[in-house]
Order: C-alpha cells, then sequence, then structure tokens
C-alpha cells in the first residue's frame, strides 16, 4: 500500500509540475514533510533524484528538436553545479527545522515570481549571427527558423550559482529561476530558455544528490516508487500543458505555494 500511495504522489507531482512548467521538487518535498512526516534531508534528497529522472526525460525532447542549447547549458552547469555541491554540503549539517525555513522562504520567493512570469517573459529573439554560443531552430508555430546570440552570459554565470545553491538546499529544480536567467537575462528565446534550462537541471540535481548519497540520506524505497510516478505524471502533464494551463491555474497554485511556506514556518 505505501509503495502505491507513493507512485500516486509521484503522478500527481509530476502532472501538475509539467502542466505549471516549475518541476515536481517544489511539490514532493512539502508533501513528504508535512503529510507522510519524512525528514526534511531525506524528501529533498528525494526530490534531486526525481529531478535527474523528468529532466533527461523532457532534455531528450528538447535536443530532438534542437531547440537545447547544449554549449550554454555546460557552461552555466559549472556554475549551478558548484553551487549545488556547496549548498548540498551545508544543507546536510543543518538542524531540519532550519531547512524548513529556508525551504519555506523559497517557496514565497517561487510563489511571487509565478504570479510575475507572465508579465515579464521575453519572446523577441535576435537576427545577429549565433556565434560560439548561439544556436538556430525551426519554430513550428511560425514556420520559419530561428535564430539567437545569448547576451549577458558572465551574469548569467553568477546568477545560476545561486540557482544551483537553491537547488542544493531545497530540493528544488531551480528551473523557475534558471528560465528567467536564460529569457530576460541572456535574451535566449522561451522555447529554448526552457528546454536549456532543462538540461541543466538535471545536471546541477545529480550534483547535489552525490552528497546526500554521501551522507546516506537517499532512500530507495522512498524514491523508487516516486520517481516511477513522477515520470508518468511529467508525460502526461506535459501533452496536457497546452490545453489546460490558465492564468487563473497558475495565480491558485501561487497562493497554495505561500500558504504551503507559512505551515512548513509554524509547524
Amino acid at each position: 500500500m505505501i509503495t502505491l500511495e507513493l507512485l500516486g504522489i509521484g503522478v500527481a507531482v509530476g502532472f501538475v509540475g509539467a502542466l505549471l512548467g516549475i518541476g515536481g521538487g517544489v511539490l514532493l518535498v512539502p508533501f513528504l514533510v508535512l503529510v507522510i512526516d519524512v525528514p526534511i534531508h531525506q524528501a529533498v534528497a528525494a526530490s534531486l533524484i526525481t529531478i535527474i529522472a523528468t529532466s533527461s526525460l523532457v532534455a531528450s525532447f528538447g535536443l530532438r528538436q534542437k531547440l537545447t542549447n547544449l554549449r550554454l547549458a555546460f557552461l552555466l552547469n559549472l556554475s549551478s553545479a558548484t553551487g549545488a555541491i556547496i549548498s548540498s554540503f551545508i544543507a546536510a549539517r543543518i538542524a531540519e527545522n532550519v531547512i524548513e525555513i529556508v525551504f519555506a522562504s523559497i517557496l514565497l520567493i517561487i510563489s511571487g515570481l509565478l504570479l510575475a512570469r507572465q508579465k515579464t517573459m521575453r519572446s523577441d529573439v535576435s537576427e545577429a549571427e549565433p556565434g560560439y554560443f548561439g544556436g538556430k531552430y525551426y519554430d513550428l508555430a511560425i514556420n520559419r527558423d530561428i535564430q539567437y546570440q545569448p547576451k549577458k552570459i558572465p551574469a548569467a554565470f553568477g546568477l545560476v550559482l545561486v540557482s544551483g545553491m537553491i537547488a542544493g538546499v531545497a530540493g528544488t529544480s531551480g528551473g523557475i529561476f534558471n528560465v528567467p536567467i536564460l529569457n530576460l537575462a541572456c535574451r535566449v528565446p522561451m522555447k529554448v530558455a526552457t528546454m536549456t534550462s532543462s538540461l541543466m537541471i538535471g545536471v546541477t540535481a545529480c550534483a547535489a544528490s552525490m552528497v546526500y548519497f554521501r551522507h546516506d540520506l537517499v532512500r530507495p524505497l522512498l524514491v523508487g516508487p516516486i520517481v516511477l510516478g513522477v515520470l508518468a505524471g511529467t508525460v502526461i502533464g506535459t501533452r496536457l500543458a497546452v490545453k489546460l494551463q490558465s492564468k487563473s491555474l497558475v495565480r491558485i497554485f501561487a497562493l497554495l505555494l505561500a500558504i504551503t511556506a507559512v505551515r512548513m514556518i509554524f509547524r
């Protein structure tokens, strides 16, 4: 029964995460902590493992469509993965109640970002030569090739360090931070930003999870069913995202994240 319950949790988390484009970690950790009473260090470790799995699934699609910028992703991952490793070492040695407060604070930030994201995302592209870190892809929506040249890469390198540190300590995917960084700072088209971020979060989560493995915080009987469920839920959520996603749904979910954050702080 426990295995079936965890599988169901994984399906729900993967579905909603894909539907809103935020990844499942932001949902999985509070659910495991508040509902199942899993220690937050183990919940974060489980979340990181699921991020690796879902990242592989989504990034493979981006690679086939030539939407994932490998050079930019690998460069920025040097910073993001470093941040994740540093924060994971620190988080593994911090008391659970402190981590819960930190995680709740991150939930509040993500809640605000969800509300602001639709108003701030850029859709413009550059007609300049792509350069070493640029790229080109065929956009089916407008039936033409799109080429772009990333801007302000050094600034993005510093920003994703912070994103990686958040992922390592809280078990969130970091995509909610990476996508705006790539889209707003680097001026990368939204589709490319999303798929490139999907690859980045998997590498970052892999780096952070090694630290949790080292501290024996990964529980296979907990992680296994959840990963299978999240993968199934992600496939379903991705296919339905275009039809079901709405501004109202995002607003409601942002409010629920804020309520969850308050509950984690005062529980």
